[in-house]
């Protein structure tokens, strides 16, 4: 969003990276890469990749697994395939889109310390309260 008549107002919206989700499982926090010139988003499980992405691992996810899936007693996602939630690296024009890390439930945000690390943080089981 910018405010191009600088009133102190969003007057123009343009999407740099439309991902097929919303609410509380779709797309969530925004931060500047650690590269300084691009931006990465993480998508809730409930979001699709969008489109044409590119991806570090060539898009090989599946439900193949060694174990087998413990299923959410209470239902919740049960239908949810891989790949699941999404970090993903684009410049600031949306030009460039890569999925640089996929596989989780539903990362709320996510935050970059000095060396370029990222962390992610998921708050959605809101009843497992003090469990690790």
């Amino acid at each position: 969003m910018r405010d191009t008549n600088n009133d102190g107002k969003f007057d123009k919206i343009e999407h740099i990276v439309k991902a097929n989700g919303h609410g509380e499982h779709g797309p969530h926090g925004v931060i500047k890469a650690p590269d300084g010139k691009n931006l990465i988003v993480v998508i809730g499980n409930h979001t699709q990749i969008p489109e044409g992405v590119k991806s570090l691992n060539g898009h090989n996810w599946a439900e193949d697994t060694l174990h087998p899936h413990l299923k959410d007693a209470s239902g919740h996602a049960v239908r949810i395939k891989a790949p699941g939630g999404t970090l993903i690296k684009f410049s600031a024009d949306g030009s460039e889109q890569t999925v640089i890390a996929n596989g989780m439930r539903n990362t709320y945000d996510i935050a970059a310390n000095t060396n370029g690390a990222l962390f992610g943080y998921d708050s959605d089981m809101e009843y497992d309260i003090g469990t690790p």
